[in-house]
């Protein structure tokens, strides 16, 4: 059987495979009892088992070629401020943090803003509560407005979606919000730097979680031909930021992308997982 998906996609589905995809998607077989029209990001999203993979396949839009691979765009680090033991982060660092931006001839720019949210399964059947990935990210980001991303970092996958998902999740219900948090600060030119320095706060607090800075070099999108002038930036920055001799220190961690299928060009999507990395990262630190 094959059934019409959104945008003009199409999703072909085994003969006797709607009942399946509804445990997958909606939790019962019998919650939804129409066939089912779902399009194949939303499928991924929610449907993890590797049934799926083996009983749906993908096709193009008719007489439409295959979808181009993501855009490339800058190469960008994701740094996060590492408190030393005892201490905690405040908005007085901040502070110093973007006066050392400052220090070095950085040109502020404008305010910035992304966003993460933790979402938990919405189990309608508890014997599905394994099939249900429980560490789903979402992530909007700042330079792609109308886009979405999700981060499974159990599994290893990162999803681009168009923004409109978000309510396409209100709507399947297998999801819930369970909290968000924005990153939030100010942009600063710096050459062929463009830096981006930021608290995490809860949507409705000001309680701060942490602090971040994007280093975003523009004129390469290779991961390896950038290396060497990262760290060398990197290097200069936190013997900047030494100086004032605050209670920690920036840490950069840099993913192994590869696992999660991307390349050395760089993407909007090796943004996201780098937020999902920091993330871990500043759970890890408030628990310690």
């Amino acid at each position: 059987m094959e059934e019409k998906g959104e945008n003009g996609g199409r999703v072909r589905i085994e003969k006797g495979f709607n009942q399946l995809l509804c445990r997958f998607v909606f939790g019962s077989t019998t919650h939804y009892q129409k066939p089912v029209n779902v399009s194949p990001l939303t499928l991924a999203c929610f449907c993890s088992d590797d049934v799926l993979q083996d009983r749906v396949s993908i096709l193009p839009p008719t007489g439409q070629p295959p979808p181009s691979p993501a855009e490339t765009m800058p190469l960008k680090w994701l740094l996060h401020w590492q408190p030393n033991a005892g201490t905690t982060v405040n908005s007085q660092i901040l502070s110093e943090v973007s006066q050392c931006v400052e220090s070095i001839n950085g040109a502020k720019e404008g305010r910035w803003k992304s966003t993460l949210t933790f979402y938990r399964p919405v189990l309608r059947d508890q014997t599905l509560q394994a099939e249900y990935p429980r560490d789903c990210l979402g992530i909007s980001l700042q330079e792609q407005p109308n886009k979405y991303y999700f981060i499974l970092r159990s599994q290893r996958i990162v999803l681009e979606a168009d923004s409109t998902i978000q309510m396409i999740m209100e709507k399947l219900q297998s999801y819930k919000s369970r909290v968000s948090l924005y990153f939030e600060g100010f942009q600063y030119q710096l050459g062929d730097f463009q830096l981006r320095v930021g608290k995490v706060v809860p949507t409705h607090s000001e309680n701060l979680r942490g602090i971040v800075m994007e280093v975003e070099y523009l004129p390469i999108s290779s991961l390896d031909k950038s290396r060497q002038i990262m760290e060398d930036f990197v290097d200069i920055w936190q013997e900047t930021v030494s100086k004032r001799s605050l209670p920690g220190h920036f840490m950069h961690i840099e993913p192994n992308f590869a696992e999660y299928g991307l390349s050395d060009h760089y993407t909007s999507q090796h943004t996201a997982v780098q937020y999902a990395i920091v993330m871990a990262q500043l759970i890890a630190s408030v628990r310690n």
